[in-house]
Formats: structure tokens, sequence, C-alpha cells
């Protein structure tokens, strides 16, 4: 085997020590990303909406969400017919809440 000279050793061993450091560095960015993502989620199920309609349809009724929220609601149009009418009444109700209500009907 080759014996590794004490000049090498220290290099070696500042060597490990950066790369060591990059890996907790690369971890921490990794744990405030999660972190945020999981804050951001939290707020997102309080999202408070009020709705109050009769005989609307359901486009009507996830076009008035989207306009209070954030939200875009994507679906397929033969899941649903939009053109059903529903009535709805929930004041400052979670969108959790809303929705449930909404597709119960």
């Amino acid at each position: 085997m080759k014996n590794i000279s004490e000049k090498n050793k220290h290099a070696l061993l500042k060597e490990t020590k950066r790369i060591f450091r990059v890996v907790q560095l690369a971890f921490l960015i990794l744990f405030l990303f999660a972190t945020e993502l999981f804050a951001n989620e939290a707020v997102s199920q309080e999202t408070k909406v009020s709705i109050k309609t009769k005989a609307s349809t359901f486009k009507k009724i996830l076009s008035n969400i989207e306009s209070q929220t954030e939200y875009l609601f994507v679906y397929n149009l033969s899941d649903i017919d939009l053109d059903k009418k529903i009535t709805v009444s929930a004041n400052n109700k979670t969108l959790a809440e809303v929705l449930n209500a909404v597709f119960e009907n």
C-alpha cells in the first residue's frame, strides 16, 4: 500500500470538511423549503369563502369561489354536470366546508 504523506492527509482532511459543510448547507436549504411548503399548506386550508346562491350552476359557483380565492379549479367536463342547479349558502366558511356543501348536492 502507498503511504500517505502528512501533507496529503491534511489536504484530504480539509477537502472532507469542505464537502461536509456543503452537505450541511444543502440539508439546511432543503429543510427551510420544506418548512415553507407546510406553512403554505396550513394557511391555504383556512381560506375563508362566503357564497349565497339559489339555483346556480356548478360553473358559476366555482367561478365565484375562484374570484374570492387564489385557487383555479381544473376538472374533467365528463365528470361534472356544469349546468346542474345548486343552492348553497355559506358565510365565512373554510373552502373545504363550502366545497363539501357544493358537491354533496
